[in-house]
């Protein structure tokens, strides 16, 4: 057990409070612009979800639907879509990703969408059309090339209620191990959600655990300065697909910031601009060859 960190202020708790605001607006126009990218429609989605009602999809990219948006879901549609879970945060990124220009959130955004082999060819075209000869970059994408489309794609359709339990087990477990880990009690991290304790108390229940809001991950990163919650979901064992997509594209956005840094500014508008076109295309092909 660890020494206590310092729990955040009362400033920093109600700031929080307002980026979550914003991020619970922000949620369903990135879902949308998702949803166009990948040529979707709510049908499509209840195709690959099932469980969930076209309605229900469709509600989830309505910017006038208040209903609170729940994690598991988000995180379905993330797994199906092959996004990024942090382009549904994307303008709350840690402090690394803050600094980071538009082009090169774009070039994340979108080639996270690519599968495998897609995702290779485009950086390599990039890499060539740069004149970028970069051993560690050469390295990381021999590596890449490990995670074959089978061991992290969702699979079709997905078993929604299935995933729930098992990433909201995942989870619990997790939450547990961060009390314990850095000494803090079930209330410390209620505030810090912003949530009652009883509420919290909920989320830990690894054998009944409960449904969570989708912008509750974005005040755990912030007020526990966590740069990344993918250990969170470490834990799953009928889904171990979703774990591997998450580490997968958290390796892919560090290879994408490493290539654009080496690359001038109207270089990265060029690139975001062929990330958009490879996806599109990408996207076209997949709904092609299903069809």
């Amino acid at each position: 057990m660890g020494s206590k960190p310092p729990l955040p202020s009362n400033d920093s708790i109600q700031l929080l409070d307002i980026r979550e605001a914003l991020a619970q607006q922000r949620l369903p126009h990135t879902i949308k612009r998702i949803y166009q990218l990948q040529g979707w429609s709510a049908g499509a989605l209840n195709h690959l979800v099932p469980a969930i009602s076209e309605n229900l999809w469709r509600q989830y990219g309505q910017a006038s639907w208040t209903k609170t948006r729940m994690l598991h879901v988000i995180a379905a549609f993330a797994w199906v879509s092959q996004t990024s879970m942090s382009a549904f945060y994307q303008t709350h990124h840690s402090s690394i990703k803050r600094t980071l220009d538009d082009p090169t959130l774009e070039c994340i955004a979108y080639s996270s969408t690519l599968q495998a082999a897609s995702f290779d060819a485009w950086v390599r075209i990039l890499l060539a059309e740069n004149h970028i000869n970069n051993a560690t970059i050469e390295q990381e994408l021999n590596a890449l090339r490990s995670f074959n489309d089978g061991d992290f794609l969702a699979p079709e359709p997905l078993d929604i209620i299935a995933f729930k339990t098992d990433y909201y087990r995942s989870i619990a477990i997790n939450l547990q191990k961060l009390r314990h880990q850095n000494n803090l009690t079930q209330r410390d991290v209620a505030h810090v959600l912003g949530i009652t304790v009883q509420r919290y108390k909920g989320y830990e229940n690894e054998d009944k655990p409960i449904s969570i809001p989708a912008t509750l991950v974005l005040r755990l990163r912030l007020g526990f300065h966590k740069t990344t919650t993918i250990n969170f979901v470490k834990d799953m064992h009928k889904f171990k697909g979703f774990y591997l997509s998450r580490v997968l594209q958290d390796r892919r956005e560090s290879l994408v910031i490493q290539i654009m840094q080496l690359m001038p500014l109207k270089n990265r508008y060029h690139a975001a601009n062929y990330s958009l076109h490879t996806a599109n295309y990408s996207a076209l092909k997949r709904l092609s060859f299903k069809g």
